[in-house]
């Protein structure tokens, strides 16, 4: 009997320990989400968001939302010119401060045409470490300095877009002088008194956007949850209407294309989600 209890005894210590480390990872992954609570995302529509869309915004003084509009150009090539190294990279092209994107390291303001933010992984390729600020990078017929570096995502540069980006732009060499076109457009979510969707619905309308939000908050916390109820409890055709349009946001955010930024985000929920679970299986077990 001794035995038998020394052993239960020794279970339940490891499947506490275990549960405390599982904890502790749910807590890390739910602290890192943190930084994109207060991002809301808007999608293009079939017509990207232009240039001159974005200028016309910007002019707008009235407006409180602190936005960036960007695109992201995938497997894109960088050269650094110390060395001659290259390496091919995701792009992130910028009309905004960085901060509104990738919500950690130092920002990269929307006046700063000349620098640009890398991975660690990128940085590592192509210098062989990560204390370069200051290093020159070349990309499509721009230099660009090094201003900071960002643990993760690895492999990836920021930097604001110029008129002769050709990929975001979507021309050719022959035809650089195109308009820039956006895929997304993201805002800072800082008057909490309104709710997200809302705060995003106004933006689309107030500038005649051809856009739809991303409900990544979903993802993040049961917003959707509150969302669902209508204006009162006994109107269920309320619930009915409310439940359509959740299918429709989550179909949204499903479908459309994420970037690398994106998929590390949802990759950071999917093992704070795990993490709880798993924690939970080993209470269940104590």
């Amino acid at each position: 009997m001794k035995k038998i209890s020394y052993r239960k005894r020794i279970a339940s210590l490891a499947f506490g320990l275990f549960g405390a480390v599982f904890l502790v990872f749910a807590c890390v992954y739910h602290n890192k989400t943190e930084d994109f609570s207060n991002i809301i995302t808007i999608q293009s529509g079939e017509d990207k968001f232009t240039q001159s869309e974005i200028s016309s915004i910007r002019q707008d003084t009235a407006s409180a939302e602190t936005f960036t509009a960007w695109t992201e150009q995938k497997n894109q090539t960088v050269r650094a010119t110390i060395n001659e190294r290259s390496s091919n990279a995701d792009i992130l092209l910028l009309c905004g401060d960085s901060h509104s994107v990738l919500p950690w390291g130092k920002n990269l303001p929307e006046s700063d045409t000349e620098g640009c933010i890398l991975g660690a992984s990128l940085a590592e390729q192509l210098f062989g470490g990560t204390e370069v600020e200051g290093q020159q990078i070349l990309y499509n017929g721009r230099e660009l300095t090094v201003r900071g570096i960002v643990k993760e995502p690895q492999n990836i540069m920021l930097c604001q877009s110029a008129a002769n980006d050709e990929t975001a732009s979507g021309g050719s060499s022959e035809n650089n002088q195109q308009e820039i076109c956006y895929d997304k457009i993201s805002l800072l979510y800082t008057d909490k008194s309104k709710a997200i969707n809302r705060t995003a619905a106004e933006f689309i309308s107030r500038y005649g956007l051809d856009g739809q939000i991303l409900h990544y908050e979903y993802k993040r916390n049961l917003s959707w949850f509150t969302d669902l109820i209508p204006g009162k409890w006994s109107d269920f055709s309320g619930w009915k209407e409310n439940l359509k349009t959740l299918q429709s946001d989550e179909k949204i955010l499903k479908q459309c294309e994420k970037s690398t930024v994106e998929s590390l985000y949802l990759e950071w929920i999917w093992k704070r989600n795990n993490c709880f679970l798993m924690c939970l299986v080993m209470a269940e077990l104590l």
